[in-house]
């Protein structure tokens, strides 16, 4: 059973519509925050992830499930070096908010460094 099961009554209604949350199918996520790093704001379960810390330390994390509490959304993570769990959330409104942490995906920082090299490459053409 899914998190996001266990809290059915978030107002999914304002937060789909306006473009900040919502579940797509049974394992993704559509977060529209400056926390999350992914191509079309979209997190899967079961993916590897870079977690930025607030301690500045970088982990290889695996998202295990996520949910919506009307308040908070939150993410549920296994770091694998480690072998542990971690919780962390944010407030996620539309509004702009201060990350203390950053989930990024590989395919985005995969974009990133793809648009760098096309960068230096033009500008030395």
């Amino acid at each position: 059973m899914r998190m996001q099961d266990k809290y059915p009554y978030y107002d999914s209604v304002p937060l789909g519509l306006n473009g900040i949350y919502s579940t797509a199918g049974r394992d993704s996520f559509y977060v529209k925050s400056s926390c999350i790093k992914a191509p079309s704001h979209t997190i899967t379960t079961g993916h590897t992830y870079i977690l930025k810390c607030p301690d500045g330390k970088v982990l290889e994390v695996r998202l295990e499930d996520a949910y919506h509490d009307n308040i908070n959304f939150n993410l549920f993570l296994f770091d694998i070096k480690n072998k542990r769990r971690i919780k962390v959330s944010t407030i996620v409104d539309g509004a702009k908010h201060e990350c203390s942490w950053k989930l990024i995906s590989l395919d985005y920082m995969q974009e990133k460094v793809d648009d760098l090299i096309a960068n230096a490459y033009c500008e030395n053409w």
